[in-house]
């Protein structure tokens, strides 16, 4: 089977797109002979295991968002007719509307899209103006009404390609994770944030509960970690100043070994969302024993059940009533529902799982195996 996964950028460590379809096609990499990355990132050294062409980008992005290479086209249209699978990684960028404007007529190649979150009412409700772009200019709708297969990384994300009136096969297939084993590191008093800084993620709630309970919890702190657009990082920065928080540090993107030991250490996480068609942070804090409060806004019902976190509304009153309840126990029993999380995420969330799984869709879209997979809804 020769595969070609479209991802416009691998090399964002920040950005869980660029994290995620590389892991699932390092792991395809071991079950198909012929499985490669078109992308348009430029150091790609960290999946020297993978097959990955990068493509020039013609002129300049537009809006930010949509790129164009005359190259990444024509070695697409030279290879349509001997591939089976193009999976697109996001919506309304360049590299995902390209194969719909090759002629797949004498081709049996099929085209799977994953939205990546780019469905959600928030994002949609956030940029109006390149929606309209993409979908009326550069034909996004016509692509997506003409895709093969979709997957969601979630229930939520099904349900998100359906309210679009989009009524193709729909693969439910949630991210995995890379298994790391620093957990030997001493749980200190410290709630975290950290993703992406982004109006979404609902970071202002999180500095208004941390004001109202500050003085009830003075050996907590208070860290949130990530990158994201300069004016809206300091609206937070001045917010919290505002607030008269204390004990409550910004500490921009960290990565790599830090970024492990902090997630670690933490004794609490915090991811408090509008909206996540997965949350890949989630699973990375669970993998590192460090329990979760997340919202309902996000698909991870399944951690009241699983003993290893909480799931609550986005209301300021009920993020101050669950940290309290939280920020209360001890930092023994809150490691114990961590260990509940990690040993979940051991069973479930593993990328070879998740690549043997997402192999079955495509055996099944291309007509290789007939039985339909119980995770496919049609």
């Amino acid at each position: 089977m020769k595969i070609i996964q479209l991802i416009s950028e691998i090399d964002n460590e920040s950005n869980g797109v660029a994290n995620s379809a590389p892991n699932l096609t390092l792991e395809l990499n071991n079950l198909v002979d012929d499985v490669n990355i078109f992308t348009f990132s430029n150091n790609t050294d960290k999946w020297n295991k993978i097959n990955v062409e990068v493509f020039p980008i013609w002129g300049k992005k537009l809006n930010n968002s949509f790129q164009f290479s005359p190259k990444l086209y024509s070695t697409l249209k030279n290879n349509i007719n001997n591939t089976d699978i193009i999976h697109c990684h996001g919506t309304r960028v360049f590299p995902f509307i390209v194969p719909f404007y090759i002629n797949r007529s004498k081709s049996n190649c099929k085209i799977i899209i994953s939205p990546r979150g780019s469905f959600c009412d928030f994002i949609i409700g956030q940029n109006k103006k390149q929606k309209f772009i993409s979908d009326y200019f550069l034909g996004n709708m016509k692509a997506l009404h003409n895709a093969d297969m979709f997957h969601a990384t979630s229930y939520q994300e099904y349900e998100e390609i359906r309210k679009l009136g989009l009524n193709q096969p729909v693969a439910i297939i949630s991210n995995g994770i890379v298994f790391n084993d620093r957990i030997d590191i001493e749980k200190k008093k410290t709630l975290l944030f950290l993703s992406r800084i982004d109006r979404k993620k609902n970071i202002e709630t999180l500095l208004k509960a941390w004001s109202i309970i500050k003085d009830e919890f003075k050996d907590w702190n208070l860290k949130i970690v990530g990158s994201g657009e300069s004016n809206y990082f300091k609206s937070l920065t001045d917010l919290s100043v505002e607030l008269k928080n204390e004990r409550v540090r910004f500490l921009g993107e960290i990565k790599g070994k830090e970024k492990f030991d902090l997630m670690a250490s933490s004794s609490l996480f915090i991811l408090p969302s509008f909206n996540e068609n997965f949350g890949n942070v989630i699973v990375e804090s669970l993998s590192f024993e460090t329990p979760v409060i997340t919202t309902k806004g996000t698909p991870w019902e399944s951690v009241v059940e699983k003993e290893c976190g909480w799931w609550i509304s986005t209301d300021l009153d009920e993020v101050v009533t669950q940290l309290r309840d939280s920020m209360s126990m001890s930092i023994g029993d809150l490691h114990t529902m961590g260990k509940n999380g990690r040993e979940w995420i051991n069973k479930e969330f593993l990328w070879n799982f998740k690549a043997k799984q997402m192999l079955q869709a495509y055996n099944w879209i291309t007509g290789k195996d007939s039985a339909k997979p119980d995770f496919i809804i049609l």
